[in-house]
């Protein structure tokens, strides 16, 4: 395993609302390693992006330390952290000023930081921009005259100017066609090898995260609820969330008709459930509860189906069993209970 290059130990981020607080990420540990794709995947509002901006310090946590490097970051070393931390936003059009040129944008960071000066940093950003696929004459051109591919081209070329070790990609493709996604994540992949960077990769896709990320996070209202290998994790699932996310990716296979595992929304972030927060959408443990006759009684008796455990204990982010015997992770008290994806689809000739 390489060298450890970003750790966070239980940050927390929570927003006062006039509804109340809203606990976006709530006691969060994770780790990226050198030259390597960690995804983050969950729903829209589990917290991923608010995660992403608190690693790289464009928020400020309320709890919890961020080493890189091996040196905890500290307020006053801000400057030379952002030098080695970058992002790429979900909007290649909100995050460019449409006042400035392309050559200003990706210009700016190198005279900030002093990689370049007034008389190199046109040579600077032309072979910047070559590197993501641009020519020079985009140099000149404002924002609106490109295509979103083009643009997110820009907004990472923009991010390689001041030669960043880590670079936050928030949904980097999501606002594009499916053939230009395919090209910005090869390019992805491409400067990862050329540059060793290292990536957070933030996306609710899904099939795309399986492609370029080499361990995975799933988030779940605030928290880290599974944590592996990109393989084992797509094929033996440790908590039921991400069993059912996986199970909700179309499958080009008309035989097939999956089980709905997942239904409804997210909760209330500002009042989380207590106990596993999963637990009012969690159709494994409605069937533990089904199958464990003792113990159904009494969660019947006390007017659910869902097993006391689940209600009442909010379940560690722990070791379970893998396949590979790799590092796998789960916060789940039934993890060995959770079917490999696609194990109880029905076939529809069979119906």
């Amino acid at each position: 395993m390489n060298e450890t290059l970003l750790r966070a130990e239980n940050l927390v981020k929570h927003f006062h609302t006039r509804g109340g607080v809203v606990r976006a990420v709530d006691g969060v540990d994770v780790s990226i390693a050198r030259g390597e794709t960690l995804g983050l995947v969950g729903e829209s509002g589990c917290g991923k992006s608010t995660l992403g901006r608190l690693l790289i310090q464009l928020l400020q946590a309320d709890d919890g330390v961020l080493f890189f490097d091996g040196q905890e970051i500290s307020r006053g070393a801000l400057k030379s952290f952002r030098k080695r931390a970058q992002i790429v936003f979900q909007d290649p059009f909100r995050s460019l000023n449409p006042r400035r040129t392309v050559g200003d944008a990706v210009g700016e960071p190198l005279l900030i930081h002093g990689l370049a000066n007034r008389q190199t940093v046109r040579s600077e950003v032309a072979n910047l921009l070559k590197e993501v696929g641009l020519d020079e004459a985009a140099m000149d051109r404002y924002p609106h005259e490109f295509s979103g591919g083009q643009r997110q081209r820009v907004g990472i070329a923009r991010a390689l100017a001041v030669r960043p070790d880590l670079i936050v990609l928030d949904e980097p493709v999501a606002a594009l066609d499916v053939s230009v996604q395919a090209q910005i994540v090869r390019l992805l992949m491409d400067l990862q090898k050329q540059r060793g960077l290292s990536y957070l990769f933030i996306s609710h896709n899904l099939g795309v995260v399986r492609h370029i990320a080499s361990r995975v996070a799933v988030m779940y209202l605030g928290k880290i609820v599974e944590l592996s290998p990109v393989a084992e994790l797509y094929a033996a699932p440790r908590h039921p969330y991400t069993r059912a996310l996986i199970e909700a990716v179309p499958e080009p296979d008309p035989a097939r008709t999956l089980l709905i595992e997942l239904s409804g929304d997210a909760p209330d972030p500002i009042n989380v459930p207590p106990g596993c927060r999963f637990h009012p959408r969690c159709r494994l443990a409605r069937q533990v509860a089904d199958a464990d006759a003792t113990q159904s009684k009494v969660a019947l008796a006390s007017g659910g189906t869902i097993p006391l455990v689940c209600r009442d204990d909010e379940p560690a982010l722990r070791e379970t069993p893998g396949e590979t015997g790799a590092s796998h992770l789960a916060a789940c008290h039934f993890a060995e209970r959770v079917l490999p994806p696609h194990h109880d689809t029905i076939a529809r000739d069979a119906v």
